[in-house]
């Protein structure tokens, strides 16, 4: 029997999201789905529109072609066998689409959303390490960042592409409808830096907003590392594609690939670091709505603004 879900953990991404979605799916009392971001309230969103426009009604089609689990069917066969847990939960990156909070209120009000926060231009930085990890950018952080965000700032960019990349990063910015929707009370905010020192911490405070069981130990693996590969081809290793592959994979119980992965990559890439300069740019850029998110969570972020090297870590 499937349900609908109760608890939304929506990002942002680079923000430890699969560390903490392991976490989340071990507790007794938390059914999470057994695919990670499938994304599906983003399309379900435009299907509900009144009057889609020509360019709305191309990008759902392009999702419900591009995903499996971008339709109500595929997606709450998701949640089969979920019956007995007290909160049956996804993840999925919805804190970039502001309208799915209205659609999810829609069908539970009484959600619980999960985001987790995080220095944004470390945030960028995590991303830009992801794409020089898989082979789709060779440039320097610096080149990177010039590419995607000067001419934005400087309102010269002609590739609209290019904006929410940067814009993932105001957080505070993000954050506001779904609260809105949802009142503070149901938006569980946690750091980034104390799910790095201090993960059953926050597993625990987090266990204790959801009102269960806060003494449960989840097993803690930081997976998803970015950075150069030391030699060609060796981190596409865990990326690799086809029957075999899946088979063997099948084989492998999911919380040891996570460890086989997260040991693999820390010993087969390097991780250069963010240079001072790049880091004061994007933190002016930054400033006004990290100032905003300290007040929102009452928490001082002063350090964030720090303009120190720092290497990736989840």
């Amino acid at each position: 029997m499937s349900r609908q879900p109760n608890f939304f953990f929506i990002g942002g991404m680079r923000c430890g999201s699969t560390t903490l979605n392991l976490m989340l799916e071990q507790h007794p009392n938390i059914f999470m789905s057994p695919i990670k971001e499938p994304n599906f309230y983003v399309p379900e969103t435009l299907r509900r529109l009144a009057n889609p426009t020509t360019a709305e009604r191309e990008k759902l089609a392009f999702l419900e072609q591009s995903g499996k689990y971008r339709t109500p069917g595929a997606y709450f066969e998701l949640f089969e066998g979920s019956a007995e847990a007290d909160y049956v939960g996804e993840s999925s990156h919805y804190l970039y689409h502001p309208k799915v909070a209205q659609t999810i209120r829609d069908d539970c009000p009484n959600a619980k959303i999960l985001v987790c926060l995080r220095n944004p231009a470390d945030r960028l930085f995590s991303e830009y390490l992801l794409h020089l990890r898989r082979g789709e950018v060779r440039s320097d952080f610096a080149s990177f960042v010039d590419e995607m965000a000067s001419g934005f700032i400087r309102g010269t960019t002609p590739d609209k592409s290019l904006i929410p990349r940067l814009n993932k990063g105001l957080q505070h910015q993000l954050i506001l409808p779904w609260i809105d929707m949802f009142g503070r009370d149901n938006v569980k905010l946690v750091l980034f830096e104390n799910l790095e020192l201090r993960p059953l911490d926050v597993a625990a405070d987090i266990f204790d907003w959801l009102s269960i069981e806060d003494e449960f130990a989840p097993v803690v693996v930081h997976t998803q590392k970015g950075g150069r590969p030391k030699r060609k081809g060796l981190a596409q290793i865990f990326n690799t594609q086809g029957r075999t592959a899946a088979k063997v994979k099948k084989l492998i119980p999911d919380i040891t690939k996570k460890k086989l992965r997260s040991w693999f990559y820390e010993k087969s890439l390097e991780r250069p670091m963010m240079d001072p300069k790049t880091k004061t740019f994007l933190m002016d850029f930054y400033r006004n709505d990290v100032l905003e998110l300290q007040r929102l969570i009452d928490t001082d972020l002063e350090h964030w603004f720090e303009a120190r090297t720092r290497k990736d870590a989840v």
